[in-house]
């Protein structure tokens, strides 16, 4: 008998390929984007579905459930993703930073050019 939380797990999944497909076709997303979030989502549902699935990675690295196991893959896919975040956060803050300065500097050359 599948319990309500599969079912939620396999709503979320559905839900997340849904929203991919939206952004695929908005064109805000690339093949690739599309293809790791669809993959992912089928991954969710599937596990999900049969948990069952994960029991050998479970046995193997000493986990009392399988639920155990699903969160701290979680935890560790957050913790990669906000790393990613920050980097490319941090890199267009310094183009940005950039930009910026070099637009300042042209503009204050263009006032000066005016004055004389």
């Amino acid at each position: 008998m599948v319990q309500a939380i599969q079912w939620v797990g396999l709503l979320f999944a559905v839900a997340v390929i849904y929203v991919t497909y939206t952004n695929y076709r908005r064109r805000e997303f690339t093949v690739n984007e599309f293809g790791f979030w669809s993959l992912l989502a089928i991954s969710i549902g599937g596990i999900a579905m049969a948990p069952s699935v994960l029991d050998p990675f479970v046995d193997t690295f000493n986990f009392a459930r399988t639920l155990d196991f699903v969160i701290v893959i979680g935890f560790l896919f957050l913790i990669t993703a906000s790393f990613y975040t920050y980097l490319v956060s941090r890199r267009t803050h310094r183009m940005v930073e950039e930009v910026v300065r070099r637009f300042a500097l042209e503009n204050q050359d263009r006032k000066r050019q005016k004055k004389k």
